[in-house]
């Protein structure tokens, strides 16, 4: 029902095949939730995602971190960067 629904966000989600295993991969997530309807939101995605072996994606804020491994995720890589200096 277009007048009463409301668009909160959005998630751009993709498929890999990972060591043999089909994966989905959540590669971005935009919107205006509140932390109840995101917890939703996660909910409803890995219902949709059921027939993956497992959904990865990459967060950097501590509270994502801790939504996420509520929800069943848990961290398998820690990514480390080192910036060369401008001009070189």
């Amino acid at each position: 029902d277009t007048e009463t629904s409301q668009r909160l966000g959005c998630f751009l989600v993709t498929a890999e095949i990972q060591n043999g295993h089909n994966q989905a991969v959540i590669m971005a997530g935009a919107g205006r939730a509140t932390l109840k309807q995101l917890r939703d939101a996660l909910k409803a995605i890995q219902e949709q995602l059921k027939g993956f072996d497992s959904i990865r994606t990459h967060v950097k804020r501590p509270a994502l971190i801790r939504l996420y491994e509520n929800l069943g995720f848990e961290q398998t890589e820690i990514v480390l960067v080192k910036k060369r200096p401008l001009g070189v």
